[in-house]
C-alpha cells in the first residue's frame, strides 16, 4: 500500500476486489484520502456556511421565510456533524468488471465499505471492498 501526504490528509493506494453475483472476483485498486481534523473542519464549515447563506437568503421570499430559515439551520447542523464524522474519502477506484471485463471507474465519494456500483458495459451490480476484508469473508 503506497502512501503520500497531500493537502488535508494522507492519500494511499489500496488493493480491492470487485465482485458480481455468480462470477469470480477480480482485483482492482482504490485511492483513499484519509482526512485530518483540520481538513474535515474546513469542509464542514464550508458546507454549513452554504446552508446558513441559503437560510439568510430565504428571509426575503414571502411565505417561504416562515419555514426555510429554520429548516436550513437544522440542515446546517446535520451536515456539519456528518462531515466531521467522515474519516476518509474515496478519490477513485478502478478495475475490470468480473462479468464482462469492461473497465470500471468509480468517481470521488464519501468512503463507506462496501461500495456498490453498476458496470457501464453489462449493467451488473458490483460490490467493491478492500482485498483483505474479501479474503477474511471467504475464509471459513
Amino acid at each position: 500500500m503506497q502512501q503520500t501526504a497531500s493537502k488535508g490528509g494522507i492519500s494511499s493506494v489500496r488493493a480491492i476486489t470487485l465482485e458480481a453475483q455468480g462470477k469470480d472476483a477480480t482485483a482492482g485498486e482504490a485511492v483513499i484520502l484519509e482526512l485530518d481534523e483540520a481538513a474535515r473542519g474546513k469542509r464542514a464549515r464550508k458546507a454549513a456556511g452554504i446552508c446558513v447563506a441559503i437560510a439568510v437568503g430565504s428571509l426575503a421570499i414571502p411565505l417561504v421565510h416562515f419555514v426555510a430559515p429554520w429548516a436550513m439551520l437544522i440542515v446546517a447542523t446535520v451536515v456539519y456533524r456528518k462531515i466531521m464524522a467522515q474519516g476518509a474519502e474515496l478519490e477513485r477506484a478502478s478495475g475490470p468488471c468480473p462479468a464482462c471485463g469492461h473497465g470500471i471507474e468509480v468517481p470521488r465519494q464519501a468512503l463507506e465499505w462496501p461500495i456498490e456500483w453498476n458496470c457501464d458495459g453489462c449493467r451488473k451490480r458490483l460490490v467493491l471492498q478492500p482485498a483483505a476484508e474479501a479474503a477474511e469473508g471467504a475464509a471459513p
